[in-house]
């Protein structure tokens, strides 16, 4: 069945042109009749000139594209239903959220972001070059495989081209501080619920309110660990406020 309404269309790229720069204008012309219907219907169609060596790569692009933009849907789908779940289910769940965090406003851009979707673009060479250093990055970082895993987690779901060389250095060497002072264990929860609350960073603030000390007692746990951060930030929100209130 057609899926005309999910996409309009397929990309011809630069290197096409010059790939059937030796095609004729009739075989050109039925080259693009054909990879229209496919891109529309989903039917292939057997073409006799030279125009069907060019029509069997672009289809297999096409239906690349086609997938990746199916995942990408599902994916956010699966997170939508997931994060309002979560909400529905609990009714402290902002009770857990910084006081300086501004839900429902995120709630609403991410929001945006679902209804804007557009098919993805294969990425250029220069972006599988930085994706392939950034994975390196991680793979040669100080880090346990749950934890790499974890970052590579936290990568997809912002996407491949959130981050910069530059930025995924920060990213990890953030980490790995983290990991030092909390163990990985409280740093894959933490990177849990930055995705799970639609977060656009990872809310490393919520670590810095804790004190190692405060963390030293046998039976401390994650839950704990977590109610700790509230409790320290309203802590600060109250001491700022008596100091302005003099």
């Amino acid at each position: 069945m057609a899926d005309t309404e999910s996409v309009k269309g397929f990309l011809w790229y630069h290197d096409y042109g010059r790939k059937t720069a030796k095609l004729s204008d009739q075989e050109l012309g039925r080259l693009l009749r054909a990879l229209t219907v496919y891109s529309e219907t989903g039917e292939t169609q057997e073409l006799a000139g030279r125009e069907s060596i060019a029509y069997d790569f672009i289809t297999d692009d096409i239906k690349r594209a086609k997938d990746a933009y199916k995942e990408k849907c599902e994916k956010n789908a699966r997170n939508i239903a997931q994060r309002y779940d979560r909400i529905q289910s609990n009714t402290n769940v902002y009770d857990r959220i910084p006081s300086d965090t501004n839900v429902h406003k995120e709630q609403e851009q991410y929001k945006e972001q679902e209804q804007s979707i557009s098919p993805p673009i294969p990425p250029s060479r220069g972006d599988r070059d930085a994706q392939s250093a950034i994975s390196a990055l991680i793979d040669g970082a100080a880090l346990s495989d749950t934890v790499k895993a974890k970052l590579r987690e936290w990568l997809a779901y912002k996407g491949k081209s959130a981050y910069k060389l530059a930025g995924a250095k920060a990213l990890v060497s953030r980490t790995c501080k983290a990991v030092q002072t909390h163990g990985d264990a409280v740093v894959c929860r933490l990177i849990d619920e930055s995705i799970a609350n639609a977060y656009k960073g990872i809310i490393w603030d919520r670590l810095d309110r804790i004190r190692v000390e405060d963390t030293s007692q046998d039976s401390f746990d994650l839950d704990d660990f977590f109610r700790l951060a509230v409790l320290r930030g309203e802590q600060d929100n109250e001491t700022d406020k008596r100091i302005r209130e003099g």
